[in-house]
């Protein structure tokens, strides 16, 4: 039985849709449907004819385990990376912008030269969890909390940390109600401030050790490649690294942020999450259920948001300029 969420975190469901909308069928596929999604009143929702995710899948578990995933070319980012010393944002904007559609499952990194630390795991990572991490970082900094629901310790000796990165211990607050933290710990986090070239190799092995939300416990239930092979970054890990990159940020160290893998979604990627969280109603043939229709799925959600990166860019979307705090932005949903 799923838990019971914090206000926060509540997304309206089927029957609450239904009930305050208007549904205005549309096919998915239209040119202009991103555009009518944002557009959308309070009072109506979009009813989409079917699944976004390929039929081929089945369904949406086997797309976000098996689905494509964007993966940039190790041997042009060492190239590139010794060369003109470019950080992951860079990388992420000529990959984004190169994108041919919207049919992924995320994107995914390995760490560089192979082999370094013995760690050559695939880091995957998903555009649902990046929104969603900087939900639950919004969420952990609210001005009613005393201290940030995310706590951060620090364990760096300089000359290790210049080797292979700083280890912070971290504890996060969950996204349901009556559960306790989640605790765990962040590696080969890179906090080098010099010049050196080692923090672009450090920063591409990040990793997380201890942590076991049902997102890992899905993934490695559904894997067809054994877990070993990859670190698939959750909402809970990427909100904490996040953490991690403001408090040294606020000490002047800004190698951490600077060498951030993972999207920052701007203010147009957190108002496009919201309409597909609370705008959208799904036909789908495969329910058993009277009516077929649900609302989206993870799979839906993470295609949609990919659509939003094909349409309007990477840095429309995924590369937030510092000005508004996340938790200055409207999370709210519509029918909650």
């Amino acid at each position: 039985m799923a838990k019971k969420k914090k206000k926060f975190f509540k997304e309206p469901s089927k029957v609450d849709i239904k009930r305050e909308c208007t549904l205005i069928e549309i096919d998915w596929r239209d040119p202009d449907f991103l555009s009518r999604l944002l557009s959308l009143e309070e009072g109506e929702a979009f009813l989409v004819n079917r699944p976004l995710f390929p039929g081929i899948y089945g369904d949406s578990r086997a797309f976000m385990t098996k689905g494509d995933e964007l993966k940039p070319s190790l041997g042009s980012l060492l190239t590139q990376v010794v060369s003109r010393r470019k950080v992951p944002h860079e990388f992420r904007k000529e990959a984004f912008d190169r994108i041919e559609g919207p049919y992924l499952a995320g994107y995914s990194f390995k760490p560089f030269p192979p082999g370094m630390r013995g760690d050559n795991r695939v880091r995957r990572v998903s555009l649902v969890e990046c929104v969603e991490g900087a939900r639950i970082s919004a969420y952990a900094n609210q001005e009613q909390f005393e201290n940030p629901l995310i706590q951060v310790q620090r364990y760096i000796k300089a000359r290790e940390a210049l080797r292979s990165g700083g280890v912070f211990h971290v504890s996060v607050t969950s996204r349901s109600d009556k559960k306790g933290r989640y605790q765990f710990n962040w590696m080969s986090v890179p906090v080098n401030r010099s010049r050196d070239d080692r923090k672009f190799q450090i920063a591409w092995q990040l990793a997380t050790e201890g942590h076991d939300c049902m997102r890992k416990e899905w993934h490695f239930r559904y894997s067809k490649r054994a877990s070993k092979y990859e670190q698939v970054f959750c909402a809970h890990e990427i909100a904490a690294y996040r953490q991690i990159c403001e408090e040294m940020w606020r000490d002047g160290n800004k190698t951490p942020m600077v060498m951030n893998p993972f999207v920052q979604p701007t203010s147009l990627m957190i108002e496009v999450y919201k309409r597909i969280l609370d705008s959208m109603i799904i036909y789908d043939e495969s329910l058993s259920s009277k009516d077929k229709l649900r609302t989206t799925n993870k799979a839906d959600e993470e295609i949609m948001l990919w659509r939003a990166v094909h349409r309007l860019g990477h840095d429309a979307t995924c590369f937030r300029q510092f000005g508004k705090k996340l938790r200055e932005e409207d999370w709210s949903l519509r029918y909650v």
